[in-house]
């Protein structure tokens, strides 16, 4: 059944929809430092991360979109 949709799908030309672009950044407004993301607009605020931790730095999403990388104690994550 996946076969035969993803088949016609193919044949059909339609492309998949990629994901919306996402901001990510750090921010300590919890008290301690969270990676976060939200669109372009200011809208979607999703927190990405929870804990403890105080040293999120430099995060970046991966070109689409679907992954993010950050420094956490000088390290990659």
């Amino acid at each position: 059944m996946w076969a035969a949709l993803l088949a016609a799908t193919l044949v059909a030309g339609s492309k998949p929809k990629p994901p919306a672009p996402r901001v990510v950044f750090a921010d300590a407004r919890t008290g301690v430092s969270q990676l976060y993301s939200v669109q372009p607009s200011g809208r979607g605020l999703a927190q990405l991360t929870s804990g403890g931790s105080t040293d999120w730095t430099s995060p970046a999403a991966s070109p689409d979109g679907r992954f993010v990388a950050a420094l956490h104690a000088q390290q990659l994550w």
